[in-house]
């Protein structure tokens, strides 16, 4: 008799298979001279492009490990930025979006002895800490674009519509902050 396997083998080796198949895919539909030649149009910039992006990612990981708490001496940065590198990653294929990636997340560090629902409020907060960052620069560079010298032309084309969005914005997270606090 063979070996039985285990039902959650079967689905990550499920799993891994569809993946595979859709990069193969994607490796053989995509115009890989056209890549190759925007590429080489950036130059160098590219490096500067991949150095923020890997900035960005660590230091995303670096908020959801503060996030975490006492729990965090429990894991490492590294091994951190990759769960968080797979549950991005999730979130990005998966039609749930941000909640399967989210859940995924704080599925893989119970391997680090922290409890599910610890990790589910560390990504909430993560989350919403993030949306808020998010919002306040997208707020302050509305506001920078109100008062540039751009002023009159931005009016013109979008001016209401922009007051509108900041002022939807402010109150919004006037709410989240209230709601949190």
């Amino acid at each position: 008799m063979g070996k039985l396997t285990n039902p959650s083998q079967l689905i990550k080796g499920v799993f891994l298979l569809l993946i595979l198949a859709s990069i193969t895919i994607f490796l053989a539909k995509s115009d890989l001279n056209a890549l190759k030649k925007e590429l080489s149009s950036v130059g160098y910039r590219f490096i500067v492009i991949l150095f923020t992006t890997c900035a960005a990612y660590f230091l995303g990981t670096l908020a959801w490990w503060i996030c975490l708490g006492p729990a965090k001496k429990k894991v490492n940065l590294l091994k951190l930025f990759a769960v968080r590198q797979i549950g991005e990653t999730v979130g990005l294929f998966n039609p749930t979006s941000i909640i399967g990636g989210d859940l995924l997340k704080a599925q893989l560090i119970t391997r680090y002895d922290i409890p599910l629902k610890e990790g589910l409020n560390s990504v909430a907060i993560s989350r919403i800490t993030a949306v808020l960052s998010q919002l306040t620069l997208f707020l302050i560079a509305m506001i920078w674009l109100i008062f540039s010298p751009l002023k009159n032309e931005i009016i013109r084309y979008a001016g209401p519509v922009i007051y509108m969005i900041c002022m939807f914005l402010f109150l919004l997270m006037i709410l989240i902050l209230y709601w949190l606090i």
